[in-house]
């Protein structure tokens, strides 16, 4: 069963990364404690629309702080 991490998990994952796992440790474990979610279609377009949106604001960051940079 293809599984998305919530949060990390030793051993196993980290979060945000998509990874096929037994399907009774993702049901009985994983997805019982929070710690990830089924990777259907809808879940991975989010994950990847959350990732582009992440993506864009530490480009941005990173534009304003070089800014800054050649103020001083």
């Amino acid at each position: 069963m293809k599984v998305i991490f919530l949060a990390d998990v030793k051993g196993k994952g980290k979060k945000g990364e998509i990874k096929e796992v037994p399907t009774g440790y993702a049901q009985n474990f994983l997805i019982k404690k929070n710690l990830a979610k089924e990777a259907t279609a809808q879940a991975v377009g989010e994950l990847r629309g959350k990732q582009k949106s992440e993506e864009k604001a530490h480009a941005e960051m990173i534009a304003e702080a070089k800014a800054i940079k050649a103020k001083l």
